[in-house]
């Protein structure tokens, strides 16, 4: 038989359509396998029996295909001689499209149902690290526990090869939990590393054992009994045991890492694992001030003045109190600034020194320099959540809303659990104006962290830039005083007063403004609350009121405030930008826009383009207030287009700032209104 009689033979013996049909139905098998499978939760190796089944039955039937054929009297063997037949049936096509037809469906059917999760399958080097388990008697260790959960995830995300959750989103689940393979589905991990912690005096023991998280397979487990004195070496075995399991390779820079002692003073080191236990708990919303952080910290390197790591953490809390406004002074910052040169100095190279340095850089407004830090940092730690969501605030503040974006999604890929950076993402979307995306995100941070004010108040904006007024009010009306601190009152009944506002409600504005607690003399900024502010939006109320006295009475208040800070903040742009609010509201047309621009020179947008649009944002509110359409107007059109900030239409609509301006045809076309 030659090559074209075997392919004649072939057509006669129908294999050409038991191949296709087969292909077709035994693929159709293996998507319902696929999808089944896992709903079930059974074990993975269920679809690899169903694969593999079905890869081995191909060659049978076309075996059978050759030796038999299908007729009305059964199933007959084909004989060689036998004449080739033209059967005018197509029930094998129709065979064939309604078994494709059937897997297409499948297969759209599961995208649609199936959450990113479930349908992802996790990188085989992705890990977490779950919350160690205190054994010790004296429940007071509970420091040390956790303190040897972050030193191993540290060293972890230090190795590129790996993909490693950060410490926020594993730190709700219990130590040693039943569900291991849904802990994983969660959060995107193949491994999962258990462990527990039991210290006596000097002498520490340590268990930990990692686990495939689909199958509840134990990869491997060890124990290990030091003193507190060479408690590093566990750490970096550990670490390093962990990455050889998982088929990780070690750069030569990453063992370096991995080898480093931070100190040989043991006493120094509790002190600064008690350290940043107590800034934990301060970044988890759980203590009222950083300061007892800062003591331990300096305990540790009084004890250790070779102790870089010490320092370098210390620099980030002292950053952390000038962020948050508990201690927004140019001298806070300035120590901040000598603790992470001490760091650099003692270790050059240290990620946590560089990382401090360029959070420093970001304070000042030196946003270039911190980018170009955070990048090379990047690429050493590729694994840190800070990193990323640093590196994303910093391309933001350089003009790169996608490079912003970008350093986003990956803290909430490294942090899928993570509040702050959810609302940071939700914050981004928020300026591109994309409203709706951003709105999930608010609500599942507001879920993973209920008591988080700050996230409430964000996702409350995020309903009134969507112009949703009466929703806003019910979110923010309905947080109870006895659970708030007096800062989160303050944004709640700021909040408030807004929404009246935006309804012109302005008794109802004057209201909530008086229910905002006394915060003291503070410079009004992004993240500070305080009188001044207080006093100047008192001041608004009763301008838009048409009372002009009670307006005066305020707005010279507020003034009062500010000038008793002036000496401290000469080149400090929030400074003028509040000035030029009250001497807008006192009819001070040259000395307003005189503040305002001073703000913006001192925060061009080529330095800071998410802070500057702040900035030229209130440029354009104040020729707004004296009726100057002509300069307020391009100023908006630069800021829609350049995204870095909201400016939303319903905002652009209702508030009553833009009434000077709001019959201007240009106006009413940023605003969506009808020209």
């Amino acid at each position: 038989m030659n090559f074209s009689q075997f392919i004649a033979e072939l057509k006669r013996r129908h294999v050409y359509r038991v191949a296709v049909t087969y292909a077709v139905v035994g693929w159709l098998v293996m998507q319902v396998s696929a999808t089944v499978v896992p709903a079930l939760h059974l074990s993975d190796k269920v679809t690899s029996a169903v694969v593999l089944l079905v890869l081995l039955g191909f060659p049978i039937a076309l075996v059978l295909a050759w030796a038999f054929e299908v007729t009305p009297g059964g199933i007959v063997r084909t004989e060689a001689d036998a004449e080739p037949r033209r059967s005018r049936s197509h029930v094998w096509i129709y065979l064939v499209v309604i078994a494709a037809a059937l897997s297409l469906g499948l297969f759209f059917l599961e995208r649609l149902t199936v959450p990113n999760e479930q349908r992802t399958s996790p990188n085989d080097k992705s890990i977490a690290v779950l919350p160690f388990e205190n054994l010790s008697e004296d429940r007071k260790n509970a420091y040390f526990t956790s303190g040897m959960q972050d030193e191993i995830l540290t060293r972890l995300t230090k190795i590129g090869a790996l993909k490693v959750i950060s410490r926020t989103s594993t730190q709700k689940y219990q130590s040693a939990p039943d569900n291991l393979r849904e802990i994983g589905q969660q959060l995107g991990v193949a491994n999962i590393l258990e462990g527990s912690v039991q210290k006596v005096g000097e002498q520490v023991h340590i268990n930990v054992q990692l686990i495939r998280a689909a199958t509840d397979e134990h990869v491997w487990a060890d124990s290990y009994d030091r003193e507190l004195k060479n408690i590093f070496g566990v750490e970096r075995e550990i670490a390093e045991t962990v990455a050889g399991e998982l088929k990780a390779n070690l750069l030569p820079q990453e063992k370096t890492e991995l080898a480093r002692v931070p100190t040989t003073n043991p006493q120094a080191y509790d002190l600064y694992l008690r350290a940043k236990y107590a800034d934990q708990q301060y970044w988890n919303g759980e203590a009222d001030s950083v300061k007892p952080a800062l003591e331990l910290y300096h305990k540790a390197v009084a004890l250790d003045p070779n102790f870089a790591l010490a320092y370098a953490w210390l620099a980030r809390s002292q950053s952390r109190m000038y962020w948050t406004g508990e201690d927004h002074s140019p001298e806070r910052l300035a120590q901040a600034e000598a603790d992470a040169a001490k760091a650099l100095e003692l270790q050059p190279e240290l990620p946590e020194g560089r990382y401090a340095q360029a959070v420093i850089l970001l304070s000042k407004e030196e946003n270039a320099k911190a980018l170009a830090q955070l990048e090379l940092l990047q690429k050493r730690v590729p694994n840190d959540a800070q990193f990323a969501a640093a590196l994303g605030l910093a391309k933001g503040c350089t003009g790169d809303q996608k490079g912003r974006l970008a350093g986003y999604l990956r803290a909430t890929e490294l942090d899928p659990h993570n509040s702050v950076y959810l609302r940071y993402l939700a914050g981004t979307y928020d300026a591109l104006g994309r409203y709706s995306e951003a709105q999930p995100l608010y609500e599942k941070a507001r879920a993973l962290a209920p008591d988080d004010w700050n996230g409430r108040v964000n996702g409350v904006n995020n309903l009134i830039y969507q112009g949703r007024l009466s929703e806003a009010q019910q979110a923010i009306s309905g947080w109870p005083d006895a659970k708030l601190s007096a800062t989160a009152r303050s944004y709640k009944y700021g909040t408030i007063e807004y929404i009246a506002v935006l309804s012109r409600e302005y008794d109802s504005a004057l209201a909530a403004n008086q229910k905002i607690p006394a915060l003291g003399n503070r410079l009004p900024g992004m993240f500070t609350l305080g009188d001044i502010l207080k006093n100047t939006n008192a001041g608004f109320d009763h301008l838009y009121k048409k009372d002009i006295p009670g307006a005066r009475a305020f707005f010279l208040t507020a003034r009062e405030g500010l000038e008793r800070l002036r000496s401290s903040h000469l080149d400090d742009p929030d400074f003028y930008n509040s000035a030029a609010l009250i001497a807008a509201g006192l009819g001070e047309r040259d000395a307003a826009i005189d503040a305002a621009r001073k703000a913006c020179d001192l925060a061009p947008l080529e330095k800071d383009a998410i802070a500057g649009s702040n900035y030229l944002f209130t440029l354009a509110q104040v020729y707004a207030h004296f009726g100057d359409a002509e300069k307020a107007i391009p100023i908006l059109e630069k800021l829609i287009h350049l995204q870095m900030i909201p400016i939303a239409p319903a905002i652009l609509q209702r508030d009553p700032t833009w009434d000077p301006i709001r019959n201007d045809p240009s106006f009413r076309k940023l605003s969506g209104e009808t020209p």
